[in-house]
């Protein structure tokens, strides 16, 4: 029998860290969870055999880009609706019976949550003002605000696009003349990049990852460039 709840797809990458906070609350919650593996090296598996999740990687000395992380997560998921967490967003109870709530009617095919960092900073609430009312009133979701798509609209449109980077931003195109509604109600993603790359560098970075796939660079060589990751 089918959850009334979505099934949950994660794409990892050394993150075991992150699941160690999130999926503890996660597996409470909900009733499916897939982790999708793109080869990481620390114990990633190791916690979701923990938990009795289904972890899925890609065959051995192969990356898949972050697209195709997303789409095998969702070809494995048995409600009739997928929701897309990064792994180091912290989401309640009370999102999730909002979530609940939103789609119980079934006159919308896809979501997402209002953003809200754990930071005590005006940079931060400036940075949630311009996300949140992006989404709102222009329907653009990003990686992560909870993507929640029905599962066969996600296959009518294709998935997401199978880029290394901006998958989140290049699917909406597709969802954009579906019913989506904006739920109201806090999730909490991590501000680790920008305080690991610093705030404003972090800003600067994701502007120019926009400017040169506008140029015509392709998303695969902007990973490399930025990540350093052979393919």
């Amino acid at each position: 029998m089918k959850s009334s709840l979505p099934g949950v797809v994660i794409s990892v990458y050394n993150d075991a860290e992150a699941l160690r906070q999130t999926l503890p609350t996660l597996v409470n919650l909900f009733e499916e969870i897939i982790i999708v593996d793109n080869q990481s090296q620390d114990d990633c598996e190791t916690i979701c055999q923990q938990h009795s999740l289904k972890h899925i990687r890609p065959p051995a000395d192969t990356h898949w880009s972050r697209g195709q992380c997303w789409n095998h997560g969702a070809a494995h998921v048995q409600s009739d609706s997928i929701l897309f967490l990064h792994a180091d967003t912290v989401i309640s109870r009370e999102a999730v019976d909002h979530l609940r709530t939103a789609w119980t009617n079934g006159e919308i095919d896809y979501s997402c949550f209002r953003i809200c960092f754990q930071e005590d900073s005006l940079k931060f609430r400036i940075i949630e003002q311009i996300s949140n009312s992006r989404s709102r009133f222009l329907k653009v979701v990003y990686g992560d605000q909870g993507l929640c798509v029905r599962k066969k609209v996600f296959k009518a449109i294709g998935g997401f696009p199978e880029e290394y980077l901006l998958e989140d931003l290049k699917i909406n195109r597709y969802l954009r003349k579906y019913p989506f509604c904006f739920i109201n109600s806090p999730i909490f993603p991590s501000s680790r990049k920008f305080h690991q790359t610093g705030f404003y560098r972090y800003l600067l970075l994701m502007n120019v990852v926009l400017l040169l796939n506008l140029l015509g660079m392709s998303t695969k060589r902007i990973y490399q460039l930025y990540y350093f990751r052979k393919s």
